[in-house]
């Protein structure tokens, strides 16, 4: 069946995706031995031009194989395009089975997940004029730390990270307009600050992880804060990769740093559009930014519909909900 025009990517965005896709596997085929062995065999070579047409003919990244790699080459692995100095930051990501999932950023890629926080502080409407609390959480400390150095670059006063729920409350003092949270204890911090929790406050931005668990509890956040909540998703080996724009059921995907498929989660084929265009299976996402340490076709474990219909926000990117 062919793609219907409701499933495309939008020309614009197509052509920014063409333009990043073809380098960064440049970049990887010269340098990344953890993709240089994987792309070997599908008939890569450094030097050969790869633009998106070749994406299909690729081999998925599991998490496992990101796993077993950073166990047989501590501490980082061999997923790594640039020389081991080039790396400023080092983050672990404790996944839902107790493991650790270690990420590396250079300067550049740092930047870069800086950027994408800046846009979609942008899409949800935080502003230079706005004072932004951010509640870290542990569990994905990483996204948080960016949320916070990303707030000031917009020229918002960025308070915090606060690392406890009491911590956070204690921060309400400094009268936030709007605050970034982990979505698993937006509420308890709420409960946490008392009735002073809805002050000031206009903005929730709950942050969920790959599985975008949190789209179903907005209404939830938004209630005990007093406030609008949208959702954003972040995982260390994704960044931060998308926005809730609060007109949909999902959240859109920042296509323009990313390029998303799904595929049925048995066969993992490309899943067939409806009638509407929109599509159910498995979320794979090929990060765009991070040329340092990219995840391409990397299998989320997510099952989502991707749904490509016009947004009444005006975005012109795809929406995914978690089935």
């Amino acid at each position: 069946m062919g793609t219907s025009v409701a499933s495309r990517v939008a020309p614009e965005i197509r052509s920014v995706q063409e333009r990043k896709f073809a380098a960064l596997m440049r970049r990887v085929l010269e340098q990344n031995a953890f993709y240089r062995s994987k792309f070997e065999p599908a008939g890569l070579r450094p030097g050969k031009p790869a633009g998106l047409s070749v994406r299909e003919h690729l081999p998925y990244t599991r998490r496992g194989e990101l796993l077993a790699d950073q166990r047989a080459h501590p501490p980082l692995g061999t997923n790594l395009s640039f020389p081991a100095g080039r790396y400023t930051r080092l983050h672990e990501e404790t996944l839902p089975d107790g493991q650790g999932l270690v990420w590396a950023d250079t300067a550049e890629s740092w930047r870069a997940w800086l950027d994408c926080w800046c846009e979609l502080y942008r899409k949800c409407g935080v502003t230079a004029e706005d004072r932004v609390l951010v509640a870290a959480s542990e569990k994905a400390a990483p996204a948080f730390r960016a949320a916070a150095d990303a707030a000031a670059e917009l020229g918002a006063l960025a308070l915090g990270p606060a690392w406890t729920a009491r911590r956070a409350a204690d921060w309400l003092r400094h009268r936030p307009t709007a605050v970034v949270l982990p979505a698993e204890t937006a509420v308890e911090i709420a409960a946490a600050a008392g009735g002073s929790s809805g002050r000031e406050i206009r903005l929730v931005l709950a942050v969920t992880g790959r599985d975008l668990a949190a789209v179903e509890e907005r209404e939830a956040v938004a209630a005990a804060w007093r406030a609008e909540c949208r959702v954003l998703p972040s995982s260390v080996e994704l960044g931060s990769f998308g926005w809730d724009c609060g007109r949909r059921e999902g959240v859109h995907l920042l296509e323009t740093e990313l390029v998303a498929e799904v595929v049925d989660p048995d066969s993992l084929s490309p899943a067939t559009p409806d009638a509407s265009g929109r599509v159910r299976g498995e979320l794979v996402l090929t990060t765009l930014w991070r040329e340092g340490s990219p995840v391409i076709r990397y299998l989320t474990g997510t099952r989502v519909v991707l749904d490509r219909s016009p947004c009444p926000c005006g975005a012109r990117t795809a929406v995914v909900r978690p089935l």
